[in-house]
């Protein structure tokens, strides 16, 4: 069975009761156990964003921890040593031999959908298996995927697709691979709002290759929420949607001064099993020179709770020197968020936002209907003159990448 934080542990069914037979502690675990499934001879653990890691059947004993892309909530069988492994933005085929490794057979990334005019967001969160088919539900579809043996189709491959700027002009790179059989070719770049210009390197990407999408923002329009589209042979995904922001009235902005704000925290001690409450204020970190992040969270998102439970690990046994990181809380109860903390391991600050004053009113979320959906926010922040100022903002759950920008900020 799965532990949450503690890992995976081993439990022997008797006589109507359980027993704990061994597995891991919250010391040894790798990550935070979403799921576990038994293939063949071997017990396999959805980590969160530590990817999966495979087991001894008998003993528990860890043997590899692999990291995939996405955060890692379900794992299923599938046949004679395989298995499928879903991880919120990808869901992963994924073979095992008899040392317990690991060999990827494929890969699908959940791209955001085309719904009409607008762009629908898709986080795989379980799969079933009939066979060589897959069964993929998410937050807006239910997605039906088959494993070929040979494949001669390309397969779309979009590093973000979310493009946000502030009010100066400026320009956004974002990679497009081609990780099928066939060539994919790109038929065009959809661009029509006047302050932006779209191009691609490469309109034709072998099996494998690269070409570059760029974005540039020519500083001319204000409150700019729009689509860029990608159209290509892709059967899957023949158009997949870029979601571009731009000196939005309702939202911070990349380099503009950041809303203050002072919340009531709540930290859990899983020693005492207690809670200690306390305050923050985020113009006092800029005082004492700290870069500081903080990402939106509620457990009414599906994609939030996993998220959360993973940057135990993720993120912040890895925050460098001179840097803080914080969630808030939004819109719940205190007794909901502290119902989540007693059961999963998650030693962050808490910032309790109750009414949304903070994360709706000071830092929301464009919501038009083609902006997708307002979850997994995370905003890092410099100071410039004893001020806060935003560095960059996130719509996803990209731990190195929050960290990789902290470390540029310091």
């Amino acid at each position: 069975m799965g532990g949450r934080r503690g890992g995976v542990k081993l439990l022997r069914f008797e006589s109507g009761s359980l027993s704990h037979i061994t597995g891991d502690t919250v010391t040894t675990s790798p990550g935070t156990a979403l799921d576990v499934a038994v293939v063949d001879t071997w017990v396999v653990g959805a980590m969160g964003g530590q990817g999966i890691t495979v087991y001894e059947e008998w003993t528990a004993a860890q043997r590899n921890t692999y990291a995939l892309d996405g955060v890692c909530v379900s794992v299923e069988p599938m046949g004679t040593n395989r298995f499928v492994a879903t991880c919120r933005t990808h869901v992963h085929v994924i073979e095992i031999n008899s040392l317990g490794l690991i060999h990827v057979l494929a890969t699908a990334r959940l791209h955001r959908r085309m719904d009409g005019g607008a762009a629908g967001v898709h986080f795989a969160s379980h799969t079933t298996v009939d066979g060589d088919v897959l069964f993929v539900a998410g937050w807006d579809h239910v997605d039906a995927y088959r494993l070929m043996e040979t494949d001669t189709d390309p397969d779309i491959q979009v590093a973000g697709q979310r493009a946000h700027f502030g009010g100066p002009p400026g320009a956004v790179q974002i990679l497009v691979s081609n990780a099928g059989q066939g060539t994919l070719e790109i038929s065009d770049v959809a661009c029509t709002e006047s302050s932006l210009t779209c191009t691609i390197g490469e309109t034709s990407i072998p099996p494998g290759g690269l070409s570059i999408l760029r974005i540039v923002y020519d500083g001319s329009a204000t409150n700019m929420q729009t689509l860029a589209r990608i159209n290509s042979n892709d059967p899957d995904d023949p158009v997949v949607p870029i979601l571009v922001y731009a000196a939005l009235d309702s939202m911070p902005d990349p380099h503009e001064a950041a809303p203050d704000f002072t919340g009531n925290t709540t930290v859990r001690d899983y020693t005492a099993g207690t809670f200690t409450d306390s305050t923050l204020t985020l113009s006092d970190f800029a005082t004492a020179g700290e870069v500081v992040a903080f990402t939106v969270v509620g457990a009414w998102s599906p994609e939030s709770l996993p998220s959360l439970a993973a940057m135990a690990g993720d993120i912040a046994p890895d925050l460098p020197t001179g840097s803080s990181f914080f969630v808030i809380d939004q819109e719940e109860a205190p007794g909901t968020i502290r119902h989540v903390l007693e059961k999963t391991y998650i030693p962050l600050t808490i910032v309790l936002d109750t009414d949304g004053s903070i994360a709706d009113t000071l830092y929301s979320q464009p919501s038009q209907p083609d902006s997708g959906l307002p979850f997994g926010r995370a905003f890092v922040f410099e100071q410039i003159d004893f001020d806060p100022y935003v560095a960059d903002v996130y719509d996803r759950y990209d731990p190195q990448g929050l960290l990789d920008d902290i470390t540029d900020a310091l």
